[in-house]
């Protein structure tokens, strides 16, 4: 797994995927791809890709900030664990 799945899985996991995409598409008309591109540990990719005081809600990002750096550091992987509704 890339870091930029485990990044995505990441934000899948606490319902923000479609904000951060909107938010970084807003902010820097970039997409989801385009800031994960080149590898590397993603470390503090919230707070270098989003304004939060330009955000409408960031009290999520403040939050989920050091939860993703804490994953990042201890080397933690999230998996999509949605079910299918086949």
């Amino acid at each position: 797994m890339t870091s930029a799945e485990n990044f995505k899985h990441f934000l899948l996991e606490n319902k923000a995927y479609t904000e951060y995409c909107y938010e970084i598409n807003e902010q820097h008309n970039s997409t989801f791809n385009s800031v994960t591109e080149g590898g590397g540990d993603l470390r503090d990719i919230i707070n270098t890709t989003l304004s939060w005081d330009h955000t409408e809600n960031a009290d999520l990002w403040m939050t989920l900030n050091p939860a993703w750096n804490k994953a990042v550091i201890e080397g933690k992987r999230f998996y999509n664990n949605c079910k299918s509704i086949w």
